[in-house]
């Protein structure tokens, strides 16, 4: 009845944009400009409140994936719209279904990829997202991708951040989703890393490599467990210590230093989500180790790369409100550069990298990544 209907529209607050903007949506077709800072919150935490129906992102399983794809429901067809989304939402498997049904009916978008984890500075007071400002629009002629390098910045920079980043037409699409490539020389780096046609994960077996699954500004690997006690949980392997297995005891080696090198850190800049690196970064990336001077190359510089990294580790004690004391090894990458260089110039080698793009390697990033204060990875 009446009343029991008042009542529920009272409790529930339904909300229909055809009604609540009838004018604009059927008049002119919807929204000219759409802004916005929707929630990053999972479906999973809110579907007992509500359910959604009919939406192609659904799979994504986060709310700012359905503002998303509500957003060209409701913008006409010359309309331009803008927010401010994690920066995984146009560069993780999980998003597949945002890239298609979003990013993808663009033909003019711009990017801007931001680092807000407080390293080495945040993006707003209190927030720590790695975050993408986008802006998608409408134009004549095909599409047309920008995006910015993963940005980074001191503090002090914030005031000046957004005048500085510059944006770059892309050209690839590694895996379907949206690089974040800075410039021409980055594309053309990691074009003639898929121009080698075997993967790390063809050359599958018994002998370990261990990496680090949640790096900041350098990869680390090596062939040994590094101490790692818990009040818990008494001695055992890090969580986020991952294994991968290589043919041969040299292979592994090789590995080790690959994934320790810059070039691999902007393989995984470019196409993750620049917080965890997945199995699919490490064993999707193109290298042939079936090039016997290659992996000797690089096994002989990981023996002395695993050394000084030892050499320069630190015992450090913490204790945690879920494990209590925990003990374990920490390592600086940063100060093994020299080393890291060395296998850079060797890759340089196998993937037929031109003097200009070697020197953007081995500097990329670098202010950030060397840093003014300690920072272990």
């Amino acid at each position: 009845d009446a009343a029991a209907f008042e009542r529920w529209r009272t409790s529930h607050k339904p909300f229909h944009w055809f009604v609540e903007f009838y004018a604009i949506i059927e008049d002119r077709g919807g929204f000219d400009v759409i802004i916005g800072n929707p929630p990053y919150v999972e479906y999973s935490d809110v579907n007992r409140t509500y359910t959604l129906l009919n939406y192609a992102t659904q799979d994504c399983g986060n709310l700012y994936a359905y503002v998303m794809e509500r957003s060209l429901k409701i913008k006409n067809n010359q309309g331009l719209c803008s927010m401010i989304v994690p920066m995984s939402g146009h560069s993780t498997d999980r998003m597949q279904g945002l890239v298609e049904f979003f990013y993808n009916k663009t033909s003019l978008l711009h990017i801007m990829n931001i680092s807000g984890d407080a390293n080495p500075s945040v993006l707003f007071p209190g927030v720590k997202f790695r975050l993408a400002i986008f802006f998608f629009g409408l134009k004549q002629g095909p599409v047309s991708i920008y995006t910015t390098r993963y940005s980074k910045w001191f503090a002090e920079e914030r005031a000046h951040l957004f005048q500085l980043l510059q944006y770059n037409l892309i050209n690839i699409r590694p895996h379907g989703l949206i690089p974040k490539a800075s410039s021409s020389t980055h594309e053309n780096i990691i074009k003639k890393v898929f121009q080698k046609k075997t993967k790390l994960g063809s050359q599958a077996g018994s002998h370990i490599t261990y990496y680090y699954n949640t790096p900041v500004s350098w990869m680390r690997a090596h062939s040994f467990i590094p101490y790692f006690h818990s009040e818990r949980d008494g001695i055992k392997i890090s969580s986020q210590l991952k294994s991968l297995g290589l043919k041969n005891p040299e292979q592994a080696n090789a590995v080790t230093s690959l994934i320790c090198s810059t070039l691999f850190f902007i393989w995984w800049i470019t196409i993750s989500d620049c917080y965890h690196l997945n199995k699919r970064e490490v064993i999707g990336f193109h290298v042939d180790l079936n090039d016997q001077e290659l992996v000797k190359q690089l096994s002989f510089i990981s023996k002395k790369l695993v050394a000084n990294l030892k050499s320069n580790s630190k015992r450090r004690i913490y204790v945690y409100k879920t494990s209590g004391r925990v003990e374990y090894d920490e390592f600086y990458p940063k100060l093994s550069k020299p080393i890291i260089d060395e296998i850079d110039r060797v890759l340089a080698e196998h993937y037929g990298f031109t003097d200009e793009e070697l020197d953007f390697i081995i500097n990329y990033d670098i202010k950030y990544r060397m840093g003014r204060d300690s920072e272990e990875e």
